[in-house]
């Protein structure tokens, strides 16, 4: 016969299993839910881009023609049809961009995809982001398709890259304003 003396522990035994039967359920459930939404944003991504490819299209080629050309060298000689189509496109890609800082896509994802072409448009355009930024004092002009390219250039070649970059001065390239210790 049970002494009633190990009741209370083995009521307390019992507990403490349930509860670690129950902490190991609800892993495993915070487990698949975290990658069920990572499938989901991934395959979103997916669509997104697929999207934003056919409304870009035109955009792309447009921007890729023009900066062989040097076109962009002098944003202040733009046409007013020029700017149109460039505001178009960089406020499209920032939209993409502000969706990928806030993980409603995935950045691994549009690296695959478009990583290049992003951050070609950028330095072809960036002569054209500086001017817009300080023409009409606003420094936060596109600051998320900036971000974006930094973000996909750290994740692509795993550089480090130092504060306080900024735009280049005299060409359309990035460039940062302390020294890197991986440029030496």
């Amino acid at each position: 016969m049970l002494n009633y003396v190990w009741v209370p522990v083995l009521v307390d035994v019992a507990q403490i299993i349930a509860a670690v039967f129950v902490g190991v359920e609800l892993f495993r459930i915070f487990t698949e839910t975290k990658r069920e939404h990572v499938r989901q944003m991934k395959l979103q991504t997916l669509d997104m881009a697929n999207h934003q490819v056919d409304i870009l299209e035109e955009s792309n080629r447009w921007i890729i023609e023009k900066a062989r050309e040097g076109y962009f060298e002098n944003p202040e000689a733009l046409t007013e049809t020029d700017i149109v189509n460039i505001r178009y496109y960089l406020n499209r890609v920032e939209r993409l961009a502000t969706g990928a800082k806030h993980a409603i896509y995935s950045v691994e994802v549009i690296r695959d995809i478009s990583s290049t072409s992003l951050r070609s448009r950028f330095l072809a355009l960036a002569k054209f982001i500086r001017h817009r930024r300080e023409a009409h004092g606003n420094p936060k002009s596109w600051v998320e398709f900036e971000w974006l390219v930094f973000e996909l250039e750290l994740i692509s070649e795993g550089k480090v890259f130092p504060s306080g970059w900024q735009f280049g001065d005299n060409d359309a390239t990035v460039r940062s304003t302390s020294q890197s210790p991986t440029s030496k």
